[in-house]
């Protein structure tokens, strides 16, 4: 699966939701979707529901939005991220995603 979400978000027709709910991604999943998100500007709700991301993947993805302004909606629960993992991407958020973003 994870191999998988590099090129989903690659797509020519760029989508602005992505749900990959449930793939058990990880860690290597939530970069790669960091990694996918940099490049991908249009993408405003991303779930990342039961994927077993931890603070490691939590790290990744506050990576990505602090350079991405345009993700509005995170959904990440029934994961493994702690409280600082949380923080993190709280923080990216306050200086990429905005004051409008959204994370449960």
């Amino acid at each position: 699966h994870k191999l998988i979400l590099v090129p989903l978000l690659r797509l020519k027709a760029r989508p602005t939701s992505l749900d990959l709910d449930g793939l058990g991604a990880g860690d290597a999943g939530a970069r790669a979707v960091a990694l996918a998100l940099r490049g991908s500007p249009r993408v405003a709700d991303l779930s990342l529901r039961h994927n077993h991301v931890t603070d490691i993947g939590a790290e990744h993805i506050a990576a990505a939005l602090a350079v991405n302004s345009s993700l509005k909606q995170l959904f990440l629960p029934d994961n493994l991220i702690t409280d600082s993992g949380a923080k993190r991407i709280a923080a990216a958020l306050r200086g990429g995603g905005g004051p409008n973003a959204t994370v449960t």
